[in-house]
């Protein structure tokens, strides 16, 4: 291998592991300690330098009156393009899939996961190994028929990689770590929103009262100096609309009494602000955006365990591991799965989050807040190494013939609720299923043991049938799926009938 192979790949690691552009004498000095040298040439390097600063790899800045290299946007954009390459390329086929939720044909969304988790013995399900009666979706988990689990909307890439993590939580934690993780998370929350409050470090006058009541003060003010503008008072009267509710809302003793009040109240929030920027044809700055902040889950849990010192915000990337970064930096896909983790808010109403007996012992100011998130510092590895159990990768695809194949196979997740609504009985009351539907199946059974394909018989009045069953569902040709089938169907007839 010629020295200038060598060199180079040493260079880059060097000037990737380092937080700041680095001197020529200081990068020598590290390729020495690499390479157990006592003494590099200047002339060998300084050629390397030159002409990797030529090819874009790495550019001469002067800083601090001196000149330092650091790598190039170019550089990281090729490391990216070819990490990305890399996923593609050691997938098979089966694990690339596309989103064929949306009934607007073809799709365009494409994502590539590793195997989906089997969540009763914690371990990555192998293809060969898959569980007949289990339905795998998006990349995502497994799932047993009829079993409840986050189905990621792949149009939203943060909420289908949140809901990816949630399974995870959910599947993959022990149930004291997942306990643990909900508490860590609610009191962070709350520590957070509670130095938001209470303007801590900056002392009394910057609280969020004395704040709001200066603003209230000066819109007060306005409308008395603009009395006959009539635009303007009116911009200050609903400016203290929104006031009111960001008090009303800090004011709350609990988390259950402050969540319930922000969701009930956050609609007409959204319509006075809009009503606010339209009058005004921009911000007002009067505090019009205290309200939302509370709904940036993300930020202020990372306040809270920053305030708890469980965080650093700003110490080198080179010291911080890459759970913490990401931790850190991918606000959009934590503040998702935060907010489901602290408020359950797919399933609960703000009336019954106001009687969440859980959320109503979060209490008390930053000091308490503190104190309870240090408690709980065992749990915050577990939450960040949630990060680490998968890589996702998703493409928008544009101008692609291959997607238009893919719209075949569009039934497939309103086929796979179908079957859940058959096994659970909501379908029971449906006659065509159990009039023609049964026979269709035994006549799908028939020719596949005869080694055809199924004529397009109806199961129910729904947009698929028995031949695109068995042609695009991923068990379709599997005999044993449609034996399943008709006995489940039949079972529910004998059920209907006797009752």
């Amino acid at each position: 291998m010629t020295r200038r192979a060598i060199l180079r790949p040493l260079i880059v690691k060097i000037l990737e592991e380092s937080d700041k552009p680095l001197r020529f004498v200081e990068i020598r000095t590290k390729l020495e300690e690499e390479l157990s040298r006592k003494r590099l040439d200047d002339k060998q390097l300084s050629s390397n330098l030159l002409e990797m600063q030529e090819q874009g790899v790495l550019e001469k800045r002067i800083l601090d009156g001196r000149p330092k290299y650091s790598l190039t946007y170019s550089h990281y954009e090729q490391a990216l393009t070819r990490a990305l390459t890399e996923i593609l390329n050691r997938r098979k086929p089966s694990e690339v899939h596309a989103d064929l939720s949306d009934e607007k044909l073809p799709p365009h969304i494409v994502f590539v996961s590793p195997p989906s988790y089997d969540y009763e013995t914690k371990k990555a399900i192998e293809e060969k190994t898959l569980r007949r009666n289990s339905l795998t979706y998006g990349g995502g988990p497994m799932k047993r028929i009829g079993e409840s689990r986050y189905v990621p909307n792949w149009d939203s890439p943060a909420s289908a990689i949140s809901s990816v993590l949630l399974n995870d939580f959910h599947g993959l934690l022990e149930p004291h770590q997942q306990k643990g993780i909900i508490e860590l998370i609610r009191w962070a929350y709350w520590l957070g929103c509670r130095c938001l409050i209470e303007g801590n470090d900056m002392g009394p006058s910057f609280s969020l009262d004395s704040l709001i009541s200066k603003n209230k003060s000066f819109a007060q003010a306005c409308i008395e100096k603009f009395k006959n503008d009539h635009n303007r008072v009116d911009l200050e009267h609903t400016l203290i609309r929104i006031l009111d509710l960001t008090e009303e809302l800090a004011n709350k003793e609990n988390l259950a009494e402050f969540l319930s009040y922000y969701y009930e109240k956050f609609d007409e929030y959204t319509h006075f602000l809009k009503r606010l920027t339209m009058l005004e044809e921009g911000f007002v700055g009067g505090g019009e955006r205290q309200f939302s902040e509370f709904g940036d889950f993300h930020a202020l849990v990372v306040s809270g365990l920053w305030r708890a010192r469980l965080l650093h915000l700003n110490p080198s990337f080179a010291l911080r591991s890459f759970e913490e970064t990401l931790f850190l930096t991918s606000g959009k896909v934590w503040s998702e799965f935060m907010e489901s983790i602290i408020t359950m808010k797919r399933f609960c109403s703000p009336a019954e989050l106001k009687e969440d007996s859980n959320l109503r012992e979060i209490v008390g100011g930053s000091q308490v807040s503190v104190k309870k998130v240090r408690e709980l510092q065992r749990y915050l590895k577990p939450l960040t190494e949630l990060s680490r159990k998968r890589q996702i990768l998703i493409a928008y695809l544009w101008g692609f013939s291959q997607t238009t194949d893919l719209s075949k196979k569009s039934f497939i997740p309103i086929f796979e609720d179908w079957l859940d609504a058959l096994e659970k009985g909501r379908l029971d009351n449906e006659r065509l299923i159990f009039e023609e539907g049964i026979e269709s199946v035994a006549r799908s059974i028939r020719a596949i043991k005869r080694g055809k394909s199924p004529p397009p018989l109806l199961l129910d009045l729904q947009p698929w049938n028995t031949r695109d069953v068995f042609e695009h569902y991923p068990q379709g040709k599997d005999q044993r799926f449609w034996e399943n089938l008709l006995k489940l169907m039949r079972g529910r007839m004998n059920f209907r009938n006797t009752t």
